[in-house]
């Protein structure tokens, strides 16, 4: 297996990164001699990187960020989002639905408001058009 770093300081933060889940991984006891050897290969690939003269003045530990983005986008590379985060996607497609629906919902019933109000507008212009044939017919019977 050949694990390819960035150039430069980042991939020395990469690799150092690789190191620390691989090694967080073995302290875990992996299931069994794949996963060892899987585990092993990272390790070797990270330490090997590392190891490259360019690297020797950057003995300290990376800058580590708080929420640990170096370890999970390493992690994320190579075995895909966590369970955790397919659920966060799957509960944000949902919401996502339920706001469509919802949005359509609103519109069909603002589209509905306004067909009542124009009917509305019509009976009641139709009302003063009858009350006013009403007065003319009145009128016109009234000085009998």
């Amino acid at each position: 297996m050949e694990v390819e770093f960035v150039a430069g300081e980042a991939g020395c933060h990469e690799a150092a990164a690789l190191a620390r889940v691989v090694r967080r991984a073995l302290a875990a006891e992996p299931a069994d001699s794949a996963e060892l050897q899987l585990l092993e290969a990272l390790r070797t690939a990270a330490e090997a990187h590392l190891a490259r003269p360019e690297f020797a003045e950057l003995t300290g530990a990376p800058p580590a960020s708080a929420d640990g983005s170096a370890e999970n986008g390493w992690w994320r590379r190579l075995f895909g989002p966590s369970r955790r985060e397919m659920r966060l996607s799957a509960q944000r497609i949902a919401a996502l639905e339920r706001a469509a629906r919802a949005e359509r919902s609103s519109f069909e019933a603002l589209a509905e408001t306004a067909r009542v109000a124009r009917e509305r507008d019509v009976a009641l212009a139709r009302l003063v058009e009858l009350e006013r044939e009403l007065e003319q017919a009145q009128r016109a019977d009234g000085p009998q």
